[in-house]
């Protein structure tokens, strides 16, 4: 037995390269991922996705202080900023993707929203205030920038919560009363990607569009997992059977709709570390880097014990 530790980033690099996205994304600056990886590459053993799937099948169980890297959304900064630094360093990387956004005008539905909200002042959808918005959620103050943060969080609750497609069609409505433009899709092209996955990236299904799979019905559950599976056999000639489900978001219909779409690996946002190979495979553990977590911080998550470790994220978790 091994304990397999998973390190999820989203985006890397500063703020003001990508204003229009919500800052919630943004896992590291350049800088502290070089450092980040240093640490991985010299005091832990980052495995490959392949050797994972490898050793639930019988093959090499996994090395002690094994670590997965992966990346969720497949945005363009990984390209740039972060799988330089880790081909130099010879870290394994798994790139989720959502598959309906390479060279789409496809925006993530929480880069939209941050976009909304930024606009507060200029022309609301409640047509009465630029200090008190009317949603579907409730009436929420955007007079300052501390209601606005405000007012993303719950709004977004609304969004993972459900029904997610009222919920994009009040955004989409929202956006066109404020003449909020959409952007063009972030994640990388099918050519960009076909060259990553030449390289040595492992390219794996995020869904199609990235909605919380607990928050859709069953036949879009069922086209969410089909057809990502599908676009990158297309696109790429085959599919690795691992997904990480759009924000973490799992239940018992996803586990068997995921199984059914021939995936063997799940990975969930549940913070803590997998008990190798005994873990559920398809509701694994990661640990989300963000952009408070130095090194050291990351050093400290990944050496603690896992049953300890878990212990801990559960009691934190708690509410």
């Amino acid at each position: 037995m091994s304990t397999l530790r998973v390190l999820t980033y989203h985006r890397i690099g500063q703020l003001d390269e990508s204003p229009n996205m919500s800052p919630a994304t943004l896992s590291a600056s350049a800088e502290a991922f070089v450092a980040q990886m240093r640490m991985v590459a010299q005091r832990f053993q980052p495995v490959s996705l392949e050797q994972v799937l490898t050793s639930i099948d019988g093959g090499p169980v996994l090395p002690a202080r094994a670590v997965l890297v992966t990346f969720d959304d497949a945005t363009v900064c990984f390209a740039r900023h972060a799988w330089p630094v880790l081909r130099e360093l010879h870290v394994p990387a798994t790139l989720f993707v959502p598959t309906a956004f390479p060279g789409s005008d496809r925006e993530f539905w929480w880069d939209r929203l941050h976009r909304l909200i930024q606009a507060a002042g200029q022309s609301w959808p409640s047509g009465t205030s630029s200090e008190m918005w009317r949603t579907p959620w409730g009436a929420m103050a955007v007079g300052s920038a501390a209601a606005r943060r405000q007012a993303w969080r719950r709004l977004a609750a609304g969004f993972v919560h459900g029904p997610f497609e009222q919920a994009l069609r009040w955004l989409r409505e929202s956006a066109a009363r404020c003449s909020l433009e959409p952007r063009r899709s972030p994640v990388l092209s099918w050519p960009e990607l076909r060259r990553l996955r030449d390289e040595g990236v492992a390219i794996a299904p995020h869904t199609r569009t990235h909605p919380p799979l607990t928050a859709i019905n069953a036949a879009a559950l069922t086209d969410e997992l089909n057809g990502a599976r599908d676009d990158l056999a297309r696109e790429l000639g085959d599919c690795w059977p691992a997904i990480a489900y759009p924000g973490g978001f799992c239940n018992e219909q996803v586990v068997v709709a995921t199984q059914a779409a021939g995936m063997r690996l799940g990975f969930t946002t549940r913070r803590g570390t997998n008990h190798w190979p005994a873990a559920e495979p398809l509701r694994l553990r990661r640990i989300n880097v963000g952009r408070r977590s130095g090194p050291g911080r990351l050093a400290i998550q990944l050496s603690l014990p896992g049953p300890l470790f878990n212990g801990l994220c559960s009691v934190l978790a708690a509410p």
